[in-house]
């Protein structure tokens, strides 16, 4: 899993560094001091987990995760047991108290990659679905999806002719659409067949420029067939 620290206090960054290093279940990608800082570069990087600080002096974890578009699994460490209802209440992972022992925050990765692989293992959708909209249910075909976008704790999903706003995370669609849907920024997933022209940062689907971020250009490119 690849996953950041967003931390104010440099002596907890190096310990939680320690123990990330010595998991092979986790790959270490970067810390970051500031929240906003942490945000700008969350648009570039595919992050699956966060160990998050709550008091930091520029905003708190809780205000950190509200400017987020596609939240991943995050795993707050405070030196404070008061917030941890209200980290719960954040879909928190978890929840662990400074100074956290190396067996609790192992048994916290391994109980979260397990939930990772059932989640993974979910049947993937090959023709259909259906979304709840204005009390109705509506079928939509997988053919007819241009792309999907993440708004927050929801995902909208974009159609030819329609729009569809479901309760779910791009990280949860990503499995369960088939293999012609690619992750190609961290609030996009698109369809290979609906796409009409691109660059190195722009990829063109109907009248939509969808951004190409850096971190899955390489793998994108790998998958479209170039001439």
């Amino acid at each position: 899993m690849n996953c950041i620290i967003v931390d104010d206090d440099l002596v907890s960054i190096k310990y939680t560094e320690t123990l990330i290093k010595k998991n092979p279940l986790l790959h270490y990608l970067g810390s970051f001091t500031s929240a906003s800082a942490a945000v700008a570069a969350l648009e570039d990087l595919d992050v699956d987990l966060i160990f998050l600080d709550v008091e930091m002096p520029e905003m708190t974890g809780f205000e950190f995760i509200a400017q987020l578009k596609d939240i991943p699994a995050i795993i707050f460490i405070s030196s404070k047991k008061d917030y941890a209802a209200d980290a719960y209440s954040f879909k928190a992972s978890d929840y662990l108290v400074k100074p956290v022992l190396e067996a609790r925050f192992n048994t916290s990765i391994n109980e979260l990659a397990e939930r990772k692989k059932i989640t993974e293992q979910r049947k993937t959708i090959d023709d259909s679905f259906f979304v709840k909209d204005k009390g109705r249910f509506i079928q939509v075909f997988i053919t007819d999806i241009v792309f999907l976008e993440a708004l927050s704790d929801y995902v909208q999903i974009n159609t030819a002719d329609k729009k569809y706003t479901i309760l779910s995370s791009l990280k949860a669609m990503e499995f369960i659409l088939p293999q012609n849907f690619k992750r190609v920024h961290r609030s996009f997933i698109v369809n290979k067949y609906k796409i009409l022209e691109l660059d190195e940062q722009v990829i063109v689907v109907q009248d939509k420029n969808i951004p190409l971020s850096r971190s899955h250009r390489s793998d994108f490119m790998q998958w479209i067939s170039v001439l």
